[in-house]
């Protein structure tokens, strides 16, 4: 069962590390609220394709329980990107730690998971290293990260949700297949609203934005049901630090593609939250 939970982790840190870079650059041009609309559209596919062979999955239980995921994750979404394009990638993405926090605490008190001293410690050293990470060169929090932090916590309130409805009704795919769908319909007004997104008509050349956009939420896609196969094996508290793990290879494709740029401090940050999953995946 552990090399299950090794596996669809792998998984789960390259899939989320990939859609991540690619949705970097088109939320920069087009903003936090369209960006949000076509990625969770995007994830939305995958499940949408499983779900035809899972409907036997489908209950009162799971309908509502997803519904009600629906809620942080399309919130999480709309903040996240607020940060994701004002910020580079690496560093909003290196939030995603107290993620795995809020978590780990959700999992041991709803789910009843267990979390050892070394676990706790990588979560302490994951916490330092984000706050290094989004400091500023005057050594002061940096509050453009600030809806990122929420987003977080938001998308975290998401997976314990998810997490608690697969451990008692199962439905893996319908909870993430409805979820994403009530995540969707939740941003749409807003997108709708949005004056810049209504008023966008892109060039002939940004139009592949889009396609990252969608290719991106698919890919993000594949990433939810990859990582909710590590909540069927119980592993949500430590499979959330994969996702965080994700941030490596955001950080290598930001660095060579983008050509991202450090500060000291930030390194120090970056290298500090790496070390902290090696600590939490050990433990």
């Amino acid at each position: 069962m552990i090399e299950y939970g090794i596996l669809f982790g792998l998984a789960t840190m390259l899939l989320f590390g990939i859609s991540g870079f690619m949705i970097k650059n088109p939320t920069s041009r087009f903003g936090n609220i369209k960006s949000a609309f076509i990625v969770l559209i995007g994830g939305e596919l995958p499940a949408l394709l499983a779900a035809f062979f899972f409907l036997n999955q489908f209950n009162f239980y799971t309908v509502i329980l997803g519904a009600i995921s629906g809620i942080p994750i399309a919130l999480g979404y709309i903040l996240f990107y607020v940060s994701l394009q004002k910020r580079q990638a690496s560093n909003t993405y290196s939030i995603n730690i107290l993620q795995a926090l809020v978590i780990a605490v959700g999992g041991v008190l709803l789910l009843k998971e267990n979390i050892n001293l070394i676990e706790t410690a990588g979560f302490v050293t994951g916490t330092i290293g984000v706050f290094l990470v989004t400091t500023t060169r005057h050594s002061g929090f940096d509050k453009a990260y600030l809806p990122a932090v929420a987003g977080n916590i938001s998308w975290a309130v998401y997976w314990l949700v998810v997490g608690y409805a697969i451990s008692n009704y199962g439905g893996l795919i319908p909870i993430l297949f409805v979820g994403r769908g009530v995540g969707s319909i939740i941003v749409l007004p807003f997108f709708l609203l949005d004056r810049k997104s209504r008023r966008l008509v892109p060039a002939q050349k940004d139009r592949s934005l889009n396609w990252e956009l969608l290719v991106g939420g698919i890919i993000a896609g594949a990433g939810n049901i990859t990582f909710a196969m590590l909540v069927i094996f119980g592993f949500l508290a430590v499979g959330s630090i994969f996702n965080a793990f994700s941030l490596v290879i955001i950080i290598l494709l930001a660095f060579v593609l983008l050509k991202e740029r450090f500060s000291s401090t930030q390194v120090i940050g970056l290298l500090t939250v790496i070390i902290s999953g090696v600590i939490i995946a050990v433990g």
